[in-house]
């Protein structure tokens, strides 16, 4: 027998010292990117460049925001028991009751206030005031920053958080009109996508211009889904667990045995605890946090960053891609009817053979008519050999050779 067929391959050693790998639960089902990922995040970059640049909107009015699903009682498949043990008891595997976070981003490091929303029609159904009041008071005193309340009712979110925040941003920022643009970048999700949410945006609020991420690129080209969506739910996850194990804590030192221990499953008692959790999301979180989420959204050179969207590399690179990729130009085309930067410049090259022939007028009748000024100077410099002495203005309302000295195809026989 050889040496070669001795030798016995183990798998399990190749994966641990070669590759690292251990075995691992599935988080989430894998996501397949579109075969031309780079082309459509390309093409989103640059179309957010164009607004950007075009409509002059500072990167602290580019705002981002997606929905997180959190469970108000966390629970997990495996717990301790007695070794051999063919029944285990799991606590409130069974509650499925949540409850969604809207979290809204920019990238220049903030947030704008959460919204947590419950399923219900009547507010019954929401966190009751009592508890509200408290954790607000509290964020309030923590941050001293209005924005940073907590928006607990199921309301338009376009209406109620983000409206008001543009008009704070206008009001304190001399540099902004009335009329100043924003960017809504949104995922292309039904409900965003849909007619009656498009046309609530375009005719309750004309100057948000909304923006959206490629579709199946979410993971690789939006805030949300690079970074934050995982660090709020780990940070809410942990305050759950706290509120766990405080409730276990205060029942023990009541004086009540380990047996008689009980963790509620009550809906209105979770439902008022996930306030508090909700409001210390925002202590952990720093400018620092928000700017990577959107700086690792990166396609090629380019990111998500509020630097590089409003780099002057950016906007030149614009103009080239817009002059070679037709897509985009023509999406924009037929939008707005007109491509700024790129059809100007084809419109003066178009029209240039067209101006008057002005070359035969005296050099003192120009600066007399630009600057209204009459000087003297050498027949030499002022007239060339061809100049004529009176002058008129032509078509373009340019200077050109007075009477029938302009015409020059009329002495010209063709036959």
């Amino acid at each position: 027998m050889s040496l070669a067929s001795s030798v016995q391959f183990c798998p399990e050693t190749f994966f641990n010292s070669v590759l690292n790998w251990s075995p691992r639960k599935g988080t989430c089902t894998a996501a397949k990117l579109p075969a031309d990922v780079e082309v459509k995040c390309k093409e989103c970059f640059f179309r957010l460049v164009y607004i950007i640049m075009w409509y002059f909107i500072p990167p602290k009015l580019i705002v981002r925001f997606d929905q997180i699903g959190n469970y108000v009682l966390p629970s997990s498949w495996t717990t301790f028991a007695e070794r051999g043990s063919r029944q285990v008891d799991i606590i409130a595997k069974d509650e499925k009751c949540a409850y969604t976070l809207l979290v809204a981003s920019m990238p220049e490091g903030t947030f704008l206030p959460f919204q947590q929303v419950w399923g219900g029609l009547s507010p019954q159904s929401l966190p009751s005031m009592h508890a509200r009041e408290r954790q607000e008071r509290k964020s309030l005193q923590h941050s001293q920053d209005n924005e940073r309340v907590l928006t607990t009712m199921n309301l338009e979110w376009v209406e109620h958080i983000f409206e008001p925040y543009c008009h704070r941003v206008i009001e304190v920022d001399p540099d902004l009109d009335d009329n100043q643009i924003s960017i809504l970048y949104l995922n292309c999700y039904p409900v965003h996508t849909s007619e009656q949410f498009c046309s609530y945006v375009f005719n309750e609020f004309p100057h948000v211009i909304l923006s959206f991420v490629p579709a199946g690129c979410t993971r690789i080209f939006q805030p949300a889904d690079v970074g934050l969506n995982c660090v709020i739910k780990h940070r809410l996850k942990q305050h759950q667990t706290e509120y766990l194990v405080d409730s276990h804590q205060q029942q023990t030192n009541s004086g009540l045995t380990t047996e008689q221990v009980k963790f509620t499953t009550s809906l209105p008692v979770l439902r008022d605890g996930s306030v508090a959790g909700i409001v210390a999301v925002y202590s952990p979180f720093g400018h620092e946090l928000v700017q990577k989420s959107w700086e690792c959204c990166r396609v090629k050179d380019w990111s998500l960053s509020g630097e590089c969207l409003t780099s002057k590399a950016a906007q030149t690179a614009l103009n080239e891609y817009l002059h070679t990729h037709h897509i985009l130009h023509d999406k924009i085309k037929n939008r707005m009817g007109i491509v700024h930067g790129v059809e100007e410049v084809q419109l003066n090259t178009g029209t240039a053979e067209a101006v008057d022939d002005d070359s035969d007028v005296p050099l003192s009748a120009v600066i007399q008519d630009v600057l209204g000024l009459d000087i003297n100077m050498p027949a030499d410099v002022d007239m060339i050999s061809h100049c004529v002495e009176s002058t008129e203005r032509g078509p373009d309302d340019s200077l050109v050779a007075a009477g029938e000295y302009e015409d020059i195809w009329a002495y010209i026989n063709f036959n």
